[in-house]
């Protein structure tokens, strides 16, 4: 029977052991993406299986292969989906390749092996494939074979799983991750190459033309901003000039520049201008363009 959900699991409960191994390949999130995952529940040899005799749950992968070494494979996919590909394995791998891989500094003799167990690359590829670019990288991905060997596993597991429940596996995600190249993009990526494009020395050039565009780009932003307020500033000075050569009083008056508003009134304690006023006030040939306002 063909299906999109395959779960097994392996109850284990003898005088060594008590506990239940759950594999599964399905989409349990709803969210289109088919994954791998391997967990365990662990309770107390011979007790009854209950909160209370619970030992560990969930994603226990080192004590899961001290029982059953033979259930790497799933370990090793744990989350990736049914082509193998580790959740957002690209972004997530090249993110680690430039800070490090959870708590292992890039600088640690230990990375180099951590990072290629957990995203399943032969670390003979692994100079080549720290590098900055996204597509370059993704592309190398292609061009070592990271993906198909990938694939291959993967393939290698759902048969195993296929034997394991006498069913089999017919995808029906919806959603994939992003690793495949179409054939323009592997064109433009070769050109590149062939153009010194990802060589460490056009790296930095484009990253210096970066950061001054940047640089240049917040200089005129902070030219502008002061240029506006220094605009706004100078109305509001010619609009206070205008009111005491009217004799108008500036003791209950206030300029918004945020509005190009003059509001009388807008104190309650100071005396106050009347409608009356405020009406011929109006009537001025000359008066400044912005708007005005009696509160």
């Amino acid at each position: 029977m063909k299906t999109n959900n395959i779960t097994h699991k392996i109850d284990i409960n003898n005088a060594e052991n008590n506990s239940v191994i759950k594999i599964r390949l399905n989409d349990e999130c709803k969210n289109g993406h088919e994954d791998f995952s391997i967990t365990a529940t662990f309770w107390k040899v011979g007790k009854v299986r209950n909160d209370a005799a619970m030992i560990s749950g969930g994603c226990c992968h080192e004590e899961i292969l001290k029982i059953r070494p033979d259930l790497k494979i799933f370990v090793d996919l744990h989350l990736a989906d049914f082509r193998g590909v580790p959740m957002h394995g690209l972004a997530n791998s090249m993110y680690h390749l430039q800070v490090g891989f959870n708590k292992t500094p890039i600088t640690d003799p230990k990375f180099k092996s951590e990072f290629c167990d957990y995203y399943m690359i032969d670390p003979k590829h692994f100079d080549s494939i720290n590098v900055q670019d996204k597509e370059y990288y993704k592309y190398m991905f292609h061009k070592l074979g990271i993906i198909k060997a990938w694939k291959v596993n993967a393939d290698k597991a759902i048969k195993l799983l296929e034997k394991l429940t006498g069913e089999e596996f017919e995808s029906k995600a919806t959603r994939l991750q992003n690793i495949d190249l179409t054939t323009e993009e592997t064109k433009e990526i070769s050109k590149r190459i062939k153009n010194g494009y990802y060589l460490p020395d056009a790296i930095k050039l484009r990253e210096s033309n970066i950061l001054k565009e940047k640089q240049n780009a917040m200089i005129k932003k902070l030219e502008d901003d002061t240029n506006k307020e220094i605009e706004a500033l100078r109305l509001e000075l010619s609009v206070q000039l205008f009111l005491i050569s009217r004799n108008v009083s500036l003791n209950n008056f206030i300029y918004y520049k945020h509005s190009n508003t003059g509001c009388f009134n807008w104190k309650s304690y100071e005396k106050k201008m009347t409608q009356e006023e405020f009406d011929n006030f109006l009537k001025i040939k000359d008066l400044p363009k912005i708007n005005w306002e009696l509160k």
